[in-house]
């Protein structure tokens, strides 16, 4: 079952994050406090998309998060920095070195910022797709084509996203998906990181004379 996310999946949400992000993924250190919050602003918001994946009992499956408008999604990070920085900070406290990613991630928020972006921010954008590696990968790349079409519905006339070089299994599936890559980046971390976009064939609108 496909639906999207509510108030009662955040934990569900934020513990999977939690468990397939845990490598080389940087929100995953922050902890599952930060990770409910932060997903908690983007399903309350009001340019936030997160479809989920459920199963007949009820179990979260997996889900694609993303938003229709990334610029107004960074307004709504700075907005609720305080509370984001209050959930991070008991993980934060037991592993300094996440602070130090934190730090560079809301520099790069910052408007005109001087310091690397780790993401394009402005038009529609793809945040995380997650999936329970015990259950069916098929109905991970459904999950995704049904976030995809929900989003083109929605009026995103192309999808924004990232793909860290260690993801390059994932780069491929996309490709085959019709993802372009736009660019290949480096993150002030050192991380490099491919930029890549579903482009959306012109929609025709039908005038009245």
């Amino acid at each position: 079952m496909f639906r999207l996310a509510t108030l009662d999946d955040l934990s569900a949400m934020a513990a999977l994050h939690r468990d397939v992000g845990h490598e080389g993924g940087f929100m995953a250190t922050l902890g599952v406090r930060f990770l409910r919050a932060y997903y908690r602003n983007l399903v309350l918001g009001p340019c936030g998309v997160v479809l989920c994946a459920k199963s007949e009992e009820g179990q979260l499956l997996g889900f694609v998060a993303g938003s229709l408008d990334a610029a107004a999604q960074e307004d709504q990070v700075r907005s609720a920095r305080v509370r984001l920085a209050i959930a991070a900070l008991p993980d934060v406290v037991r592993n300094p070195r996440a602070f130090t990613g934190a730090l560079q991630r809301y520099r790069s928020l910052k408007r005109n910022a001087e310091v690397a972006k780790y993401y394009l921010g402005k038009g529609a954008r793809a945040e995380y797709w997650a999936w329970n590696p015990t259950s069916d990968s098929s109905g991970s790349l459904i999950l995704f084509r049904r976030w995809i079409k929900l989003m083109r519905l929605l009026g995103a006339e192309a999808i924004h996203f990232e793909v860290d070089e260690g993801n390059l299994r994932v780069v491929k599936i996309h490709h085959a998906f019709g993802a372009k890559t736009t660019a290949v980046m480096t993150t002030p971390s050192g991380q490099r990181r491919f930029l890549l976009e579903y482009p959306f064939p012109e929609t025709v609108t039908h005038r009245g004379r």
